[in-house]
C-alpha cells in the first residue's frame, strides 16, 4: 500500500515523475456522452454497484475519467470535491484523488465479496479521518 499511495501522490501532485502533466490532465477529463453517464449511474446505483466499492450517493453526478469514476459535483458533505477521481477493486480495495482538497486516500483489504458492508463502513471511517486530518470542515457526517 505505501508504494500504491506514492503513485496516487505523484498523480495528485502532477509532478511529472510517473506521468507527463498532460497525461494526468487527461486522466481527470470527463470521457462519457449523456448515454454513457446514464449507464454509469445505473451501474453504480444498481445491483452491480457493489463492484464500485465504497460509499456512493446516487444523486451525485458522475462521469468517467481515464482512470476511474469522476465526480462532476461536490459530494455534498465536505469530502470528495468536484473533480475527484475514484475507483475500487474486487477485494474491497478503494482509492480517491481529490485535487481540490490536495489529498489521496488508498484503502486495501483482501475481503470478499466485493461491496462488503463492514468494509464499506471502514472505508468511510478512513476517508473521514483522512479528510479531518487535512483540516476539511464537514457539512455533515452520514
Amino acid at each position: 500500500m505505501p508504494d500504491y499511495l506514492e503513485i496516487l501522490r505523484s498523480i495528485l501532485a502532477n509532478d511529472g515523475k510517473l506521468l507527463k502533466p498532460e497525461t494526468v490532465e487527461a486522466i481527470f477529463t470527463p470521457q462519457l456522452n449523456q448515454q454513457g453517464k446514464e449507464g454509469l449511474k445505473a451501474f453504480v446505483s444498481g445491483p452491480m454497484g457493489a463492484f464500485t466499492i465504497g460509499e456512493w450517493k446516487p444523486e451525485v453526478e458522475l462521469d468517467w475519467g481515464i482512470g476511474g469514476v469522476l465526480l462532476m459535483q461536490d459530494y455534498g458533505d465536505g469530502r470528495r470535491k468536484k473533480g475527484t477521481l475514484s475507483w475500487g477493486g474486487m477485494a474491497n480495495t478503494f482509492w480517491i484523488i481529490d485535487r481540490e482538497a490536495d489529498l489521496a486516500v488508498a484503502f486495501g483489504t483482501q475481503v470478499l465479496p466485493p461491496g462488503d458492508k463492514g468494509v464499506e463502513e471502514m472505508i468511510s471511517a478512513v476517508e473521514w479521518g483522512v479528510y479531518e486530518g487535512k483540516g476539511v470542515k464537514f457539512e455533515s457526517k452520514l
